[in-house]
């Protein structure tokens, strides 16, 4: 890999007899590699014979003149050496992804025949080498949002951070958590119907932008807010990815944007037993981009021949923040009619009231006959902190009508007369 450091050993082969000395040249790609030093091999040296080592140069593709030689005397008989062994030792650094080939040229193979001044220079097979460079692997470590919780519509930084992945590219996928629930239903996670751009890493961090939160309702409201989390892959391979989830990093959570006054039943839909109680709240929502409340007249209607109501008491939404009001309702047959006001509180009026939600009624109903009934919301009039008059509410408002189901029998247990 690029920056690694490694040898390559000019070696003799088995079939060496008698070599008392050599010299050669060796020839390298400088684009791919660096020659950072020459030393000697074992092989001349390996019976205690003194040896001469020396080279003239190194540098720029060619290590120049490097000699290997027994010292011998004429009293010496055999001073050839047989076997195998390193002759030389070079030392590169690969600077660069390439391939380059390792050459000996110049090759003088001298014997021992040098001692009666009739040196025999031999000819020996030359087997050339080659190093191949791959660039060192980029390695994805951590990936966190820049946010834990941000409101739908915002921007928002995914944040990438790997080690050798300088001038990468990454891209993005942003899913939707289904929880326990959906998991146990089959479902899979949710992807988002934008994506993140792709972005490049700068040294060891890349980050890209979510330019505007999706929000979903996970799992049909009884999970939400939706919790996110993201994949990042290398475009270059797709194998390398890492899970915003998996590493442990907390998920984004993205609250409802919320832009017009709102009126609903909740739960929206629900399925009792016969003979059961059970609570149906009347909630709402007033968004600092839409209008605060003030005040609320309205009617639920209900059939009376499915269910009956056992109370009705006022939410919190209205009576916060310590201010007093005037609520009270009537009941006939098959509706609630509330009326629910903040009054003056030790001379002050209060204020109107902003709140992403909060519940206006609450009702204690009983299931009295198998079947259906709706809850449905009629006669609304919504005041504002700006309007004095009750009977002159403000436009727009969004109604969200509810239904019950009541199955037959399921309470009924057997009753045993003796």
């Amino acid at each position: 890999n690029t920056g690694d450091n490694f040898q390559i050993r000019i070696n003799a082969t088995t079939s060496t007899s008698d070599l008392h000395s050599i010299q050669f040249d060796v020839n390298y790609d400088p684009a791919v590699l660096t020659l950072s030093s020459v030393s000697e091999g074992a092989f001349l040296s390996s019976d205690g014979r003194v040896t001469i080592f020396n080279y003239s140069s190194f540098g720029s593709g060619l290590a120049d003149d490097i000699y290997n030689a027994r010292n011998t005397t004429y009293a010496d008989s055999s001073p050839g050496i047989n076997g195998t062994g390193t002759i030389a030792i070079l030392n590169f650094t690969a600077i660069s992804v390439g391939s380059s080939n390792i050459s000996l040229f110049n090759v003088t193979w001298v014997n021992s025949s040098i001692l009666n001044a009739s040196a025999a220079v031999i000819i020996p097979t030359i087997n050339n080498g080659s190093v191949n460079v791959a660039s060192v692997p980029c390695v994805l470590t951590n990936a966190t949002w820049s946010a834990t919780s941000v409101t739908e519509g915002q921007q928002v930084s995914l944040t990438v951070t790997g080690t050798n992945c300088d001038g990468q590219t990454l891209n993005f996928s942003v899913w939707e958590d289904d929880g326990i629930i959906d998991e146990l239903l089959g479902n899979g996670d949710d992807n988002v119907t934008q994506n993140p751009s792709n972005v490049a890493f700068s040294g060891n961090t890349a980050t890209a932008t979510w330019n505007s939160a999706e929000w979903q309702n996970d799992c049909g409201g009884l999970c939400n807010p939706p919790e996110y989390y993201f994949i990042s892959t290398l475009v270059t391979n797709s194998s390398t990815t890492i899970n915003s989830k998996s590493v442990g990093n907390p998920m984004l959570t993205v609250d409802k944007l919320y832009n017009a006054n709102e009126i609903f039943i909740q739960p929206d839909t629900q399925t009792v037993n016969l003979g059961q109680n059970f609570i149906v709240n009347v909630n709402g929502r007033a968004p600092v981009t839409a209008s605060d409340v003030y005040g609320l007249e309205y009617n639920i209607n209900y059939d009376s021949g499915i269910l009956s109501v056992n109370s009705v008491t006022e939410g919190t939404m209205l009576n916060s923040y310590g201010a007093v009001t005037t609520f009270n309702y009537t009941l006939s047959s098959g509706k609630i009619h509330a009326y629910d006001v903040r009054n003056v509180t030790n001379g002050t009026a209060n204020p109107g009231v902003y709140t992403d939600e909060g519940t206006f009624l609450i009702i204690n109903f009983s299931a009295v006959s198998a079947g259906a009934s709706g809850l449905n919301i009629s006669d609304l009039i919504w005041v504002n902190s700006t309007i004095t008059n009750m009977s002159v509410g403000i436009p727009g408002v969004t109604i969200t009508n509810g239904s019950v189901g009541v199955n037959a029998g399921a309470n009924n247990p057997p009753v045993i007369s003796n």
